[in-house]
């Protein structure tokens, strides 16, 4: 997955998931998120820090 570094988000409101490997991030923390577009409307990716280390 590429990830630019427009799509870092530095505290999210609500405690999500990691799409790659499914661990918790908590709320104000520091994640990626991806608007991904899907039958013709968005919804959002989270990546966690260690997965876009992985990634890149």
């Amino acid at each position: 997955m590429k990830v630019n570094s427009n799509d870092f988000v530095k505290s999210i409101k609500r405690e999500v998931i990691c799409n790659e490997c499914s661990s918790k991030i908590n709320r104000n923390s520091s994640c990626y998120v991806i608007p991904v577009m899907r039958n013709g409307g968005y919804y959002l990716k989270f990546i966690c820090l260690n997965c876009e280390e992985v990634a890149n």
